[in-house]
């Protein structure tokens, strides 16, 4: 019996034996190092460590909250300057609940704002629910 190939079930040998194949691992290969190199040259100038940012984590920006599947859409239309109906929703809730948190807790305000809060919340839990299941925007 022969031993089972260990590469991953994408890599075929006809794949690693085309010669394009090769090429566009080797352009791929330079250009990682050439992306080391920078970053390494901005190291040791001191550049990265000027950075308001340095030693500081990435800001969580929710990227890694969304659903694999849909990752690189939500951050096309963030990078766009739109942002998916459902976050609109949410930011107008949150501004609902500052506001009910100003008002009295129990005026008639306050009730009807808790109702369109509570209704929101469902709208809002229904839309990312299909939004998981259909995988589309």
């Amino acid at each position: 019996m022969e031993p089972r190939d260990r590469r991953p079930w994408w890599i075929t040998s006809r794949a690693a034996d085309d010669p394009k194949r090769r090429e566009r691992d080797a352009r791929v290969r330079s250009l990682d190092e050439r992306i080391g190199e920078c970053v390494a040259q901005a190291l040791a100038s001191g550049e990265l460590q000027r950075s308001t940012a340095w030693g500081r984590p990435l800001p969580d920006d929710g990227y890694f909250d969304a659903p694999p599947e849909l990752r690189l859409a939500f951050k096309v239309l963030q990078n766009a300057g739109h942002v998916p109906a459902e976050v609109e929703l949410m930011q107008e809730l949150q501004r609902w609940r500052d506001r009910l948190a100003a008002l009295a807790a129990d005026g008639a305000e306050a009730r009807a704002l808790r109702e369109r809060i509570a209704e929101r919340e469902l709208l809002i839990r229904l839309r990312v629910e299909r939004l998981g299941r259909t995988l589309s925007l």
